[in-house]
């Protein structure tokens, strides 16, 4: 499999319109985001990722919370 390069950005503002906004000018066909739910209203997502799959134009997957160790390893376990 190969893979094309990461390219990061800085960007400001509300992480959700800005996450979508440099998605939807940078062509993206597809946002990839961490579930992360901290309290009883976001128990399923995190508030970000569930205002990104609101606000976006763009397709959202949510994948599990995933160790530093664990992404690290190759190992996919939540």
């Amino acid at each position: 499999i190969e893979f094309e390069p990461v390219e990061t950005a800085v960007i400001y503002g509300s992480p959700a319109a800005a996450i979508s906004s440099l998605a939807e000018e940078s062509g993206f066909e597809l946002i990839i985001v961490g579930a992360r739910g901290r309290g009883m209203s976001e128990a399923i997502f995190g508030s970000v990722t569930a205002s990104l799959i609101g606000a976006s134009g763009i397709p959202v997957f949510v994948g599990p919370k995933l160790s530093v160790t664990a992404a690290a390893s190759g190992r996919v376990s939540a």
